[in-house]
């Protein structure tokens, strides 16, 4: 399959959590309902005549009793990890490479990962200092 979800067949596409795609490092699957109709929905414009590329920013979330987990992002074997320091309750992960984030992980920090999703959708460079400081308001980085 393409990145227009065309198949070997350029009249037939697919699309969905039982299709593997182009993405980073290969061809690649995402199994989550939000994939599944974002991939769908580029399917369609493509077959309606359009020339979309699908390039989904994904992610992953659970909810574990008191804990939301979140990712969104590829992580990258070799980018740098940028802990920011919070409260006992939350917590947050950032991987930066090329002087972009390219990945976050975090507990019960939900606006966080909506606005790091932004940051990596926009491929705005982030410095990884300001990411590591939790006095520095994530949202003031997508104003670059």
């Amino acid at each position: 399959m393409d990145a227009q979800c065309r198949t070997s067949d350029p009249a037939i596409f697919a699309a969905g959590d039982c299709v593997r795609f182009p993405g980073r490092g290969g061809l690649v699957r995402l199994e989550n309902w939000i994939h599944a109709q974002d991939h769908g929905a580029s399917a369609g414009r493509n077959a309606a005549g359009a020339r979309d590329e699908y390039a989904p920013v994904p992610s992953f979330w659970s909810e574990q009793y008191d804990l939301y987990l979140q990712g969104v992002g590829w992580p990258v074997a070799d980018a740098a990890r940028v802990h920011r320091p919070l409260d006992a309750n939350r917590a947050i992960v950032f991987e930066v490479h090329d002087g972009c984030l390219t990945y976050a992980m975090g507990i019960n920090v939900q606006r966080d990962l909506a606005i790091a999703r932004r940051l990596i959708e926009r491929r705005i460079p982030v410095d990884p200092e300001a990411l590591a400081d939790a006095g520095r308001p994530l949202a003031a980085m997508l104003k670059r």
